[in-house]
């Protein structure tokens, strides 16, 4: 599935915070029970760990992290859902001095008896 929001992070408009569009998100990603959840361009500014424990709490997931952005506040947030089989090891993100756009998020997972590295990296723009 893709998500994709660039212009504000699902809030409703940039210039409200009521967050009634990132609620309607929020239940529709809560129907999919996804066991990790990687989002981008989370313009969430000053509400940006309150949103992102929000969101957690209403998933049920407890792994979560939210990375800052090197440009215009395009944030990326995992999630992970933990279990006995899947655990976050460690972060291992990277803002690599500009090397990428915006940032670039890692995840060591304990998947079944195996390590995984889950990447998300926002590219620059087309143009």
């Amino acid at each position: 599935m893709n998500f994709d929001d660039p212009d504000n992070g699902g809030l409703d408009d940039p210039y409200r915070t009521d967050g009634t569009r990132l609620e309607e998100q929020t239940a529709l990603l809560t129907r999919q029970h996804c066991d990790l959840l990687v989002l981008q361009e989370c313009k969430w500014d000053k509400f940006g760990s309150r949103r992102l424990n929000d969101l957690a709490a209403a998933l049920g997931v407890t792994g979560r992290v939210l990375v800052p952005s090197q440009r215009y506040g395009c944030d990326l947030a995992m999630l992970v859902r933990e279990t006995d089989r899947l655990r976050v090891l460690e972060e291992r993100h990277d803002r690599s001095s500009g090397a990428f756009w915006h940032t670039l998020a890692v995840l060591r997972i304990h998947v079944g008896g195996e390590c995984v590295d889950p990447v998300r990296v926002c590219r620059p723009p087309r143009g």
